[in-house]
């Protein structure tokens, strides 16, 4: 199961895409807005520290120039040190969503991995739109012609969210939003 979508069929330079977006109907979700202001991450940016970013159940628009950077990730973690990263490596042009060390995986030997979808940039621009909730991450890149999702399962909820960049990511002006569960809203 994952979020409703609305497919569209967009031109690209590859020709004709069909892409995917999660329907506009999850912003009745949102509880609060936080905007990220730009700047420039040459190690580690501490989202939960600097905007507040606590919550398990988080919805991410995050905009990105990555052409001075050789990796960047966005790590979701809790305290006793499991983490989920979504990932985007420049110099393999490649999408991925990171699960090896997310929490409990011992019921099924293949379960842990690293999950990976190519992904072209267009003058190192990379626009990630992220839903986040306590078991899985949905991750819309650039406009929904990349998507992929995850589930994991940790022991403890990942309240925690950080930029991680090798070389220069410069983080544009992007907005993040806590959300409320749909199992505490029976409307």
């Amino acid at each position: 199961m994952t979020v409703p979508r609305e497919l569209k069929l967009q031109q690209t330079r590859e020709g004709v895409r069909m892409t995917n977006v999660p329907v506009k109907e999850l912003q009745k979700l949102r509880t609060s807005s936080t905007s990220i202001k730009g700047q420039e991450v040459t190690s580690l940016l501490d989202l939960s520290s600097r905007y507040k970013l606590t919550s398990p159940l988080q919805e991410l628009d995050l905009n990105l120039d990555v052409s001075q950077a050789q990796e960047v990730i966005l790590r979701f973690s809790n305290t006793k040190g499991e983490h989920v990263d979504v990932g985007y490596s420049v110099a393999g042009e490649v999408l991925y969503i990171d699960r090896t060390k997310s929490g409990k995986m011992d019921f099924k030997e293949t379960f842990s991995g690293k999950h990976t979808s190519p992904l072209s940039l267009e003058n190192g621009k990379l626009r990630l739109h992220l839903l986040l909730d306590v078991a899985s991450v949905e991750v819309f890149a650039n406009d929904g012609r990349t998507v992929m999702t995850d589930i994991f399962f940790p022991t403890e909820e990942f309240t925690k969210v950080e930029l991680v960049s090798t070389g220069t990511t410069k983080l544009q002006d992007s907005k993040a939003y806590t959300l409320k569960s749909i199992w505490d809203n029976p409307t």
